[in-house]
């Protein structure tokens, strides 16, 4: 083919990946609540486990010492509540009082559950503007096996049988990686860090509010961190398969390695130890997954050889 042959084979290919983007960016677009639902599901999890962990107790300090008086008119919550909770009263008037109280307690509940666990948008387009981010990231995900797929098929002309081979066991092995790094994310380290950090501090002196940009930024960056993080041990066997890099050259560095790992951590996760540690964590068992795994390609490498 002629440089111009390859350039409009290139230009085709180009654009049936823009168009299975589109076509899943509509989609997107359809399903966008659904999305934002999904996508909010740790932060609802972090505050559903916080909510269920707190002491009642702690109710009344949400509010400070007005307590649900807004909702009762003409009732001194906090003392009758009190009362009325040491002996039960028996006279008709004091009972209903009672029953007012105990309802009140309970939109009080279930304000509270809501403030929390619902994420607010501060800005008239934040709500549009996330949706919109959302249906381009579903079809950036889901439209990539269609993308890669047109890629290769661009690519694989000009490579060489065991280039093919190398790529059609390496690709996939990344996407799986991926996967599991952006799960990881999703199911463990998101909901840890914001359950770390909306119990934080005295509620009673501040009120806290989770807001939809913000919790959407975390959200991808997390997910994608984590997902190109997971693709560590198959650099590492890449770069001792091409014979950049031995396995004892990284077992030397682990000290320095082990560094690196809490930095990173804490650059691409919120200021907390907890969730420095549960991205730094998986980072040090990849580093010695890699190393196993190139110490299995190395053996084999020197099999190859013997025979």
């Amino acid at each position: 083919m002629s440089f111009g042959d390859h350039l409009e084979e290139l230009r085709g290919r180009l654009l049936k990946s823009l168009a299975g983007i589109i076509l899943f960016f509509l989609l997107g677009l359809f399903f966008q609540d659904a999305l934002i639902s999904l996508i909010s599901r740790p932060h609802r999890r972090a505050m559903e486990t916080l909510e269920a962990n707190q002491d009642p107790g702690d109710i009344r300090r949400y509010m400070g010492p007005s307590g649900w008086i807004p909702y009762v008119k003409g009732l001194n919550i906090t003392h009758d509540l009190e009362k009325c909770r040491r002996s039960e009263p028996e006279d008709p008037v004091e009972k209903e009082k009672f029953k007012k109280i105990l309802e009140a307690q309970k939109r009080f509940r279930d304000l509270e559950y809501t403030s929390g666990s619902t994420l607010v948008a501060t800005r008239y387009p934040e709500a549009f503007l996330t949706g919109i981010k959302a249906a381009f990231i579903f079809a950036l995900l889901v439209g990539a096996p269609w993308t890669l797929y047109q890629l290769w098929m661009f690519v694989s002309a000009g490579l060489y049988r065991h280039e093919k081979k190398y790529v059609g066991l390496f690709l996939p092995v990344s996407m799986i990686l991926f996967v599991i790094g952006a799960l990881f994310g999703y199911f463990v380290l998101i909901p840890f860090g914001l359950y770390f950090l909306g119990g934080y501090g005295n509620p009673g002196a501040v009120s806290i509010m989770f807001t939809l940009s913000e919790y959407f930024s975390l959200f991808i960056t997390l997910t994608f961190a984590l997902g190109v993080v997971f693709q560590l041990p198959l650099i590492m066997v890449a770069l001792s398969l091409i014979g950049i890099v031995t396995s004892e050259t990284f077992s030397s560095k682990r000290k320095y390695f082990i560094l690196a790992a809490f930095v990173f951590g804490a650059l691409l996760t919120p200021p907390d130890p907890i969730t420095q540690l549960l991205m730094a964590g998986p980072i040090l068992a990849l580093f010695e997954v890699g190393i196993w795994g190139t110490r299995i390609v190395e053996k084999a490498a020197r099999g190859a050889r013997a025979e």
